[in-house]
């Protein structure tokens, strides 16, 4: 099924080519932005919204830079390996 998607996607870019629909395109000849990680990503990202585990990793590091013990860092770490298992558990489900 997949096949066929791709084959009409083809033929529809290839087609809209050959009428020069993408000729002319405001920043043609220029790379593309870099696309970092999934689209809720980037849209936290413009809205100024960090994800819980960036969250305690950027604690983590003020911490450290700081000079802080392991006991005082222990916590966030912690927390940050429940959240980075959590998110190994979710995607592995999703490829099941």
């Amino acid at each position: 099924m997949t096949d066929i998607f791709n084959f009409l996607a083809l033929h529809a870019i290839e087609e809209a080519m050959r009428r020069g629909e993408f000729d002319n395109l405001k920043g043609a000849g220029q790379p593309l932005p870099p696309i970092e990680g999934s689209a809720i990503d980037r849209w936290m990202k413009s809205k100024g919204i960090m994800p819980r585990e960036v969250e305690l990793r950027k604690k983590l590091a003020e911490k450290r830079v700081a000079g802080a013990g392991h006991n005082e860092c222990q916590d966030l770490e912690i927390e940050i390996r429940i959240l980075t298992e959590q998110r190994m558990l979710q995607q592995a489900s999703r490829q099941i």
